[in-house]
């Protein structure tokens, strides 16, 4: 298989004045032709990075990167905007980026396409996808596996030779992603298409042909899974001897503060440190949400939200038919809980949540929240009702990726009318309250995924909301780092008595629920309260 990609000592560095932050150090890689290679690893480990080097988005510092014929390092800005164009597609996790919302889909695979035989190549497309029936649909009246599939099919409009995914599947069910994969490996077989996917869920990274692991900016292990092939892992040692040890062994082992670092001949063993020999124990994290959020929210009693016989129906009779994304939804959330929506893509979810958070009316039935019917309102009331009772967390996080983290912050307590000094002083404590003290500073660019989600979190917590939706908030995040931002929601709730709910298929996200809402079809089938089961089977 020859090689179609090609990365030797390829390196990344981000720079902010005096900061700079290497992203990529020396990283090595090589893709075969027509070849599905996942790149896995932590967030921050650098995989984007190298999916932004390949897509021709980022410039690399130094190295060697060749995609076919292609030198990226040599390239200057004209020349890589023709190979985005013609040579290669990009599919991000959040369909909205890929497809135009005012345009139908098969009008969004047109407007990018080049050449002739225009709707000859876009019904093939369509076919090839599995949406030869909904090509005059809008995204809006598709589900996240459909607006992903026609994402693919609009990344596919000029016959690239690579194909780059950033968590393709990381919005969607597990029967909704393997069906995504299926039509992966549909591309790849028809097309000869060379696919290279982001992923963080091990279940999607087994179906592709090889795996490729990502850790400290630098190629650690690689393996078939079909053939049960694995080499050896390697970590990175810096230049003071310091060694990153790899989280999930860490979990493994129960390495927390300190570890035994002992010499047997040419091998060296790291160990555990048992409580036994651990002399001094750091305290937990403290956060003392009565200075940082300026007041406290206390637990409230009564229903945070009622809805009653709703409905939300999308599209319209003359293209198609209308969908109903909810169906005469009955159902009531106490205040100071963590709810947990959860369903397969396309159930409702995200529907449910806007209607909760005022994005959205429905069609018929009545949404009250906080004691108010929210539906009968206008634009323009829900908007500043919004600004102080309900604040979102969005799965792509939302920040500004110009300005720092603490900036971010700073945004929502501007829109509140709080001083410069203070609210400076009041978005650097929440920064550091949702434990990212040491990166205050940095631009939300040069942050990981999980960071991201921590920014979002505390601009979300600077409005002091009554209640707070979020949006799949580990759907980009590995397991490691995605239950980080579940404990912090999990203490949200406990110590702050804020109502939150979240629309997510995230296990870990499920066992921390208060209650969990399952939904099918748009219609609620099973309630569980502390893990017992209300009614139904989801």
């Amino acid at each position: 298989m020859k090689n179609w990609i090609v990365c030797e000592q390829l390196v990344k560095i981000y720079k902010q004045g005096d900061l700079e932050v290497i992203a990529l150090q020396g990283l090595d890689l090589t893709v075969g032709k027509g070849e599905m290679l996942a790149l896995i690893g932590a967030s921050g480990s650098g995989k984007s990075t190298l999916l932004s080097i390949l897509g021709g988005i980022l410039a690399p510092s130094a190295g060697r990167v060749r995609v076919g014929e292609r030198d990226l390092l040599v390239m200057d800005e004209g020349q890589r905007t023709a190979y985005r164009q013609k040579e290669m597609g990009f599919v991000w996790q959040n369909p909205s980026q890929n497809l135009l919302s005012y345009l139908s889909v098969r009008e969004n695979i047109l407007w990018p396409m080049r050449g002739k035989d225009k709707a000859e190549r876009v019904a093939r497309l369509l076919g090839l996808v599995g949406l030869e029936e909904m090509g005059g649909g809008m995204p809006a009246d598709l589900s996240g596996g459909q607006q992903q599939r026609a994402a693919l099919a609009v990344a596919l409009a000029n016959d690239p030779a690579l194909l780059l995914a950033d968590e393709l599947t990381g919005q969607l069910d597990k029967e909704g992603a393997l069906d995504l994969l299926g039509v992966l490996g549909d591309i790849r077989d028809v097309l000869g298409t060379t696919i290279v996917m982001v992923t963080h869920d091990p279940l999607m990274a087994e179906q592709m042909d090889r795996v490729v692991t990502i850790r400290d900016g630098r190629t650690s292990s690689e393996w078939r899974p079909q053939a049960g092939e694995k080499v050896d892992e390697w970590v990175l040692v810096d230049g003071a001897g310091r060694l990153q040890m790899p989280k999930s062994y860490m979990k493994a082992l129960g390495i927390e503060k300190r570890v035994k670092v002992e010499a047997e001949g040419e091998r060296l063993v790291v160990s555990p440190a048992r409580a036994e020999v651990v002399l001094m124990e750091e305290a937990e994290r403290v956060i003392d949400w009565a200075e940082v959020l300026g007041e406290r929210v206390g637990v409230a009693e009564g229903m945070a939200v009622r809805l009653k016989n709703v409905s939300r129906l999308f599209g319209d009779e003359a293209s198609g038919g209308r969908v109903a994304a909810l169906a005469e939804v009955t159902l009531s959330i106490e205040r100071g809980r963590l709810v947990v929506i959860s369903g397969r893509s396309g159930s409702g979810k995200s529907s449910l949540l806007n209607l909760v958070g005022g994005l959205d009316l429905p069609t018929a039935g009545e949404v009250e929240v906080l004691g108010e019917n929210i539906g009968v309102w206008s634009e323009g009331k829900r908007a500043l009702w919004r600004r102080e009772k309900v604040h979102y967390m969005f799965q792509n996080f939302g920040l500004m990726p110009f300005l720092t983290a603490i900036e971010n912050v700073e945004l929502t307590l501007r829109l509140l009318g709080v001083g410069r000094w203070a609210r400076g002083r009041q978005a650097a404590g929440l920064v550091e309250a949702v434990g990212l003290g040491g990166r205050g500073r940095h631009r939300a660019e040069t942050l990981s995924g999980g960071e991201k989600q921590r920014v979002a979190l505390a601009r979300a917590l600077a409005g002091r909301p009554e209640i707070l939706l979020a949006d799949e908030p580990t759907g980009q995040l590995d397991t490691l780092t995605g239950g980080g931002i579940v404990g912090l929601l999990r203490r949200v709730v406990d110590e702050l008595g804020m109502t939150v709910i979240v629309a997510s298929h995230d296990p870990q996200v499920i066992e921390a629920g208060d209650v969990v809402v399952g939904l099918v079809d748009g219609r609620v089938v099973e309630e569980r309260v502390g893990g017992w089961r209300v009614g139904g089977d989801l």
